[in-house]
């Protein structure tokens, strides 16, 4: 597969193969750079080449190395650096809209920054029809995959891996690398975790408690083959065993309770007293800015062999020379080896099975069977039927339901709904389907009975689908503690006005996964 038109929006977004191209054209940059060679990095002669920047979250770092980068490449650049002044901020225009009007102006690509987890990837859906690579600048919580790579690429130079001729070529292994600060809120940790993690490092991850590493994030360490730890605290026994050591800011921007801050603050700082028990070659990475007023690093350490952020933010430049130049087709056409797989979407969810020759009732219970036509659906986790009776009965309708005893084996109850004279749309199967997340109750899975002339005319058992599309809503949300207002979640949630259909992708018999944010949650919870 062509880097062409593909848009970066997430650090999955790339094989390791294709990070690993990435690493060497990196290396050939940066040199032809500190050389002053244009020949390897001015690939665009076109006056009329546009790319555009979106930043609708304040950025310095990012936003200049990608302008640097989008120079260096031989193109113009158009946008703008922050919301501030910008129809979004003034006269409350849509994002897609702002971003619409950027690719009807010729936009060979778009960089974007927003501050709502997901916001890029529904923008690159948006924007894959057009052939426009999107590439993401850090959205909310979610991620920021060039940081990831000019990290790695930097991790890499500190400790002499840029090359073939050594123990691990291009590779992180073996390594012990501590995550310190806020784990939780921080986008570039959770993108960091999902990169490094493939190489077989081992992660020591320290923050209270309220800002640790999210348990979905955990689990990707453990699936690729890497090991962790937490700690409270920096003390002697992290600061010891560290080789590489990233200190993240807290995103006060995006925290819901600052009542633990001011601790969290104080067990997270890193202070030159440290060093002493550090390895002579340890290296100390920070994605910048520090706090100036509550440094996560004492300035004292900016003068010291450990430092190591600010040729990292230099790396910056020649890493997005390279994202830019791939994913504009400049660059890459000498790549071999593997892309990303595909995604499969097998929408067999409805497994149909011989009907029964009568409808299910419970005379006891006076749920009486439906007589004519309707539909009756049986074997229901008990505790979500009054939400499924929520989202399926329409005003007027009438219904009958309860939490009923099977009729096989009395011991065993099951949640039944049965309305009259109604059928299932695809989408409402699908919103059964989701709810009853393929579980077995009282020994069966979630049924669906087609009603006609007080008959079963057709029965099917339903699993969670591959794809549930336009229902629901995503768990993503953080509301402020003080004020109850939404602080920040994913760009599907109605809160924000974003118009961003919900879409989930099954990841296995319980749980779903945003397709914007990637949030993992129970398939039912998105529809409470």
């Amino acid at each position: 597969m062509s880097f062409k038109g593909r848009s970066l929006c997430s650090i999955d977004d790339l094989s390791r193969d294709e990070v690993r191209y990435m690493m060497r054209q990196a290396v050939a940059v940066k040199k032809a750079l500190e050389a002053g060679d244009s020949s390897i990095y001015r690939l665009i002669d076109n006056s009329d080449f546009m790319i555009a920047s979106a930043f609708v979250e304040d950025s310095t770092r990012t936003r200049i190395s990608f302008e640097e980068a989008i120079e260096r490449l031989g193109a113009r650049i158009k946008g703008f650096g922050s919301s501030e002044g910008t129809s979004m901020a003034k006269k409350g225009e849509s994002l897609r809209h702002t971003i619409e009007m950027l690719r009807v102006y010729h936009t060979k690509a778009i960089v974007m920054r927003h501050v709502l987890d997901g916001s890029a990837r529904f923008i690159a859906n948006l924007m894959a029809g057009y052939g426009v690579p999107v590439i993401n600048g850090g959205d909310g919580r979610h991620e920021h995959p060039t940081q990831t790579l000019l990290d790695r690429f930097s991790v890499l130079e500190a400790f002499d891996r840029l090359r073939d001729d050594c123990e691990h070529p291009f590779s992180l292994r073996g390594l012990t690398i501590t995550l310190s600060g806020d784990l939780f809120y921080g986008r570039v940790p959770h993108s960091l975790v999902k990169d490094f993690s493939q190489d077989g490092v081992h992660f020591m991850l320290v923050a209270p408690e309220e800002f640790q590493m999210p348990e979905a994030y955990l689990r990707i360490i453990e699936k690729n083959g890497s090991t962790w730890e937490q700690a409270e605290k920096i003390d002697g026994s992290v600061m010891s065993r560290t080789d590489a050591m990233f200190v993240f800011r807290f995103q006060t921007e995006r925290i819901a309770d600052t009542t633990k801050l001011s601790l969290a603050r104080r067990n997270c700082h890193l202070r030159y007293e440290h060093l002493a028990l550090a390895k002579p070659t340890m290296r100390i990475f920070h994605p910048l800015p520090i706090n100036s007023q509550f440094p996560e690093i004492d300035p004292l350490i900016d003068d010291t062999e450990f430092q190591y952020f600010f040729n990292q933010a230099g790396n910056g430049v020649p890493i997005r020379i390279v994202v830019l130049a791939c994913f504009l087709g400049v660059m890459g056409e000498d790549f071999q080896g593997e892309s990303p797989a595909s995604r499969v979407l097998n929408d067999y969810f409805i497994h149909r099975r011989e009907p029964r020759a009568r409808a299910e009732t419970d005379e006891e219970l006076n749920l009486k069977p439906i007589r004519d036509w309707g539909v009756v659906i049986d074997h229901f986790p008990a505790a979500r039927l009054k939400l499924l009776v929520d989202y399926l009965v329409r005003d007027g309708e009438v219904y009958r339901g309860g939490v009923v005893r099977k009729h096989s084996d009395p011991t065993k109850t099951k949640g039944l709904l049965m309305i009259e004279h109604r059928t299932l749309t695809d989408a409402e199967r699908r919103i059964v389907a989701a709810m009853g997340q393929g579980e077995l109750t009282a020994g069966e899975l979630p049924t669906v009975n087609d009603i006609v002339d007080g008959s079963v005319a057709e029965k099917v058992d339903l699993t969670i689908p591959d794809l549930i599309e336009g229902i629901g809503q995503c768990t993503n949300i953080i509301f402020d503690r003080e004020t109850g207002k939404p602080k920040g979640g994913c760009i599907s949630r109605p809160e924000f006005h974003q118009h961003a259909t919900p879409r989930f992708y099954r990841v296995d018999d319980q749980q779903v996964q945003c397709a914007y944010c990637d949030t993992v949650m129970e398939s039912y919870r998105i529809f409470e």
